[in-house]
């Protein structure tokens, strides 16, 4: 009698990369020329925006620096000293002149070293610095409520959330401000700073980091609600498929929502008066039929089924349904927002549904959202592959290569 076994030796080979945080800007000033900074040219990349005149400036100066030789220093003679002019109101920024692009990262976090002393006056903070963004290089927003001041030796910054701004295209800057009574010095010296982010496959479409904000998609105000929003291929930036979306909750709270999330492709640029719901759902997939609570403030990741976008322009179709009159506005969460002229619409209805063959309104006040694709992604520290474990040490996308070998052996016995 003859068997044969047939005995497969798999050999799996594999590289993987746990994609960390990449750096996205940097800058010690060491090869920066030293001089004031100006509202018109830059000086080595760095320009200053003037709120407020005073004889105090930012400038690049070898006078008191951290780090090498040379740091950012506020001075009120042109960088010969770290000094400032206490009595002489001041509101001025200094910040590096190119954008920054982060428009596929995320987890955001910046590092920097730093002195100030200043003042602080029965905990207000008269004379200090501050971390800043704009998106244009003329508005300002403070990044949190966090102020520097009242150290006159150096401190260490060390990954400061900066995720407000994942997603985007942005300046980053260092505001100074002193008022008219005392103060000490020194003023603000920066040095060191580093931007890092961890690299994803979408982007944001519209700026969470503006202050609009609105009920919608997921409103809970009313009782019953829907929302259409087209975001066209254009703005999208890639085909393939979508695995999650992310909206940017700016109000979180504890109310949980029904929702329903539909997705199609179409060749409309732009939604139309005379969509009603039953029109504007043809030909649409649920990929979500749940109840979600936002109750985190940030970019909130919704897992839904895999949709194949290939081509045209995207619908996103969303139910809200809360029920009854709605819950109270303080209980509604608030989600980002921003203009885009005809391609939002809206249905909204207190205890019962909303005329499905009724009109949409249009309100343009479009949510801001984020497409993710079907990369893998792993948190955590172990990857349980069959037998197969990978170890690692840090969040990030798993990419394998994977290469199958098979060896067979026969094996005769009589």
């Amino acid at each position: 009698m003859v068997k044969q076994a047939l005995l497969f030796i798999v050999l799996i080979f594999f590289s993987f990369k746990g994609i960390s945080q990449t750096t996205l800007f940097t800058e010690t000033f060491e090869s920066a020329s030293t001089g004031t900074l100006t509202t018109g040219g830059t000086l080595s990349g760095w320009k200053m925006y003037q709120t407020t005149a005073s004889v105090n400036e930012w400038t690049i100066s070898t006078a008191s620096f951290i780090t090498g030789s040379k740091s950012l220093v506020v001075s009120n003679n042109g960088g010969t000293n770290a000094q400032y002019t206490v009595n002489d109101d001041c509101d001025k920024i200094a910040f590096y002149a190119t954008l920054i692009d982060a428009s596929t990262f995320n987890s955001l976090t910046l590092d920097f070293k730093w002195k100030c002393n200043g003042q602080i006056n029965g905990g207000n903070y008269n004379d200090y610095g501050a971390i800043v963004y704009s998106l244009d290089g003329t508005t300002w927003y403070e990044l949190s409520s966090s102020y520097y001041q009242g150290q006159t030796t150096t401190q260490t910054v060390s990954n400061l959330d900066f995720s407000l701004l994942d997603y985007q295209q942005f300046y980053i800057g260092f505001k100074w401000i002193n008022n008219t009574s005392t103060g000490n010095n020194p003023g603000m010296i920066v040095d060191d700073i580093t931007l890092k982010g961890v690299k994803e496959g979408g982007k944001s479409i519209g700026s969470p980091s503006s202050t609009n904000q609105q009920y919608q998609p997921f409103n809970a105000w009313w009782g019953y609600t829907r929302s259409q929003s087209i975001y066209t291929s254009a703005e999208i930036g890639k085909f393939g498929t979508i695995t999650k979306v992310k909206y940017y909750v700016k109000k979180a709270t504890a109310t949980a929502i029904p929702i329903k999330i539909y997705l199609k492709t179409t060749t409309s640029n732009t939604t139309t008066t005379t969509d009603s719901w039953t029109t504007s759902i043809v030909g649409a997939t649920t990929v979500l039929n749940t109840s979600l609570t936002f109750n985190t403030a940030g970019w909130y990741t919704i897992d839904i089924t895999d949709f194949s976008y290939t081509s045209d322009n995207l619908m996103i179709l969303i139910e809200s349904n809360y029920t009854g009159a709605g819950t109270s506005a303080s209980n509604s969460p608030e989600f980002s927002y921003t203009s885009a002229t005809n391609l939002h619409s809206i249905w909204e209805q207190d205890n019962t549904l909303p005329d499905a063959n009724a009109p949409s309104i249009r309100d343009g006040l479009r949510p801001n959202v984020i497409f993710l694709y079907d990369e893998f992604y792993w948190e955590g520290d172990v990857i349980q592959l069959g037998r197969l474990q990978v170890i690692g040490h840090q969040i990030g996308y798993l990419h394998l290569q994977v290469k199958l070998q098979f060896r067979v052996e026969q094996h005769i016995h009589q």
